[in-house]
């Protein structure tokens, strides 16, 4: 098979995927909040990392721009904030991070035999659990474990055809090199999951030439390594900065050192809840979406019967990848808890494994019959994102509310936020990501938030000279108290129990009420770490 890329110049294929940027754009921005849980904290991050030294977020926290993983999602985000509100540039993030699902399985598909096509449908994807977990580093990564399977075929087949040109070699090896490095710097897990798929790949490629001989195989081996150095040495790199760390307890620190490194659900769980996977946290008619693709693929699974691509016989790799992909969600791991507590790992990869059985038939796609598929794929997804908008537009009709309180408080101030013990039917409560909309605050300019994430793999850190405010547990706000908790912040938002506890509290003065929040000034609070605010002359 050839080395051209026909999808290049297929313009369906371009159109999808504009077609799906401007979908989920309309998804994105059809309100100012997204309903996926660990959202918000990300839009923090993301301003830490974009404007902390104006904020002042940078007394409290650290940029780190060494090649961590996690990166890749804060880095464009942050850049396009140089220009944009935060807000806006991690939704055209995510936008991006859709239209290019097309242009990857449309690749993926393409150097394994299938029609590229068949990838008009990926930006379905976008929407499961990853996302609906608010995962948007993951979400923003799987475009390029794609696009590194793809390229890894394309050094494959080099080495097939070529083993002895060198120069053909490198230049198949570099984008495979590459990319490989973007699902680190993208996220740990689309590593891993990248990682344990080129594996499968390379194995299934192995045995099907083990005829050639050892010194064969051994060439192979050895141009393989060669592209994964790169990517080896920014681990290495990674785990020496780590070590000269000084040790602390993050939220990724394992809560029990006598847990096994890795722990697995009941095999049969698993596939029980895949609906659930590939819903999570979504609109109802999401499944609707599904059950039209399960459609779809079946009326493809007959076509391919009678439209056989002619050339397919030349592509033996694509039941490897596929197989990677199943055994990831069918046997992976629910959770790893050692160097580093991480969980929902299988889980994530719920749409990716349906993607990658979607990519299965061997159909052409051509003339009518391909125009009409490609509309049933686009149609699929608009009405996909037609119910995906509803969900956001019914999400902001309640968290709109907190709009109030933005306005209401004034930016590079440190803020303490709780929400428990509310009356039976408070709004505010229905929706995990109701309770953390206070990350927003970042977004205005806010100097400390408490709860932000804490993780030594992402590129925003707590710093370890400085002392964060004094907060109750995140698990625990109820153990809240006034003469301990929030005497070191500048500004209490409270909703709830909290609020009568800081009313009798004489170190804090209630300011205003804002749509059932109540907004206290703390009286005399401590120094900042530098011995002066962000507001400070100088």
């Amino acid at each position: 098979m050839t080395e051209s890329r026909a999808w290049v110049r297929d313009p369906l294929i371009w159109l999808g995927a504009l077609f799906a940027a401007g979908a989920h754009a309309w998804v994105f921005f059809a309100g100012e909040y997204l309903p996926y849980i660990d959202y918000a904290s990300h839009v923090g991050l993301i301003s830490i990392l974009a404007h902390g030294d104006e904020t002042g977020a940078l007394q409290y926290f650290s940029r780190s721009w060494a090649p961590n993983p996690y990166s890749l999602f804060y880095f464009v985000s942050a850049l396009l904030a140089q220009a944009l509100p935060v807000v806006v540039a991690a939704k055209l993030a995510l936008v991006v991070a859709s239209g290019s699902l097309t242009l990857a399985a449309a690749e993926l598909a393409e150097v394994h035999g299938r029609d590229a096509r068949l990838g008009l449908i990926a930006p379905m994807a976008t929407f499961g659990y990853a996302l609906g977990y608010g995962f948007a580093s993951f979400v923003f990564a799987m475009p390029t474990m794609l696009f590194a399977l793809a390229a890894l075929e394309r050094l494959l087949r080099r080495l097939l055809a070529d083993r002895l040109d060198l120069q053909g070699i490198v230049w198949a090896a570099w984008p495979f090199a590459a990319l490989l490095c973007l699902t680190y710097l993208g996220h740990a897990l689309i590593f891993l999951a990248t990682s344990f798929v080129v594996l499968v790949r390379v194995l299934a490629f192995a045995w099907a030439r083990r005829t050639r001989g050892l010194r064969a195989l051994m060439s192979y081996a050895l141009v393989l390594l060669g592209a994964g150095g790169p990517v080896i040495g920014l681990g290495a790199l990674r785990l020496l900065l780590l070590a000269a760390e000084p040790e602390r307890v993050t939220e990724t620190t394992p809560s029990d050192p006598n847990l096994a490194w890795l722990e697995f659900p009941a095999f049969a769980s698993r596939f029980s809840h895949l609906p659930h996977q590939l819903l999570f946290r979504g609109p109802a008619g999401h499944m609707n979406s599904m059950y039209a693709v399960l459609a779809l693929f079946v009326f493809l699974l007959l076509l391919s019967w009678r439209r056989r691509n002619s050339a397919l016989h030349l592509s033996y790799g694509y039941p490897a990848v596929l197989l990677g992909f199943l055994a990831l969600y069918a046997l992976g791991p629910d959770a790893i808890n050692k160097p580093f507590s991480v969980w929902l790992f299988y889980s994530r990869f719920a749409t990716l494994t349906a993607l990658a059985i979607f990519l299965l038939p061997r159909v052409r796609l051509s003339g009518l019959v391909g125009v009409l598929v490609g509309v049933l794929e686009l149609s699929v997804l608009a009405y996909d994102a037609s119910q995906q908008r509803v969900h956001v537009v019914n999400f902001n009709q309640v968290a709109q509310q907190y709009d109030a309180v933005r306005a209401a408080v004034p930016p590079r101030k440190r803020i303490l936020a709780l929400t428990y013990g509310t009356a039976a039917g408070d709004p505010m409560v229905g929706h995990p990501n109701l309770r953390t909309l206070y990350f927003y605050h970042l977004a205005d300019g806010a100097a400390y938030v408490a709860y932000l994430f804490d993780n030594p793999l992402i590129p925003v850190r707590y710093r370890h000279d400085v002392a964060a405010p004094e907060a109750p547990f995140w698990r625990t706000p109820y153990t809240f108290d006034p003469k301990v908790h929030g005497r070191e912040f500048d500004l209490l938002i409270l909703r709830g129990a909290p609020v009568d506890r800081a009313k009798k509290s004489k170190d804090h003065r209630l300011l205003r009420e804002v749509n059932g929040w109540s907004i206290f000034e703390t009286l005399e609070p401590p120094p900042w770490p530098s011995g002066r605010g962000p507001d400070a002359p100088g």
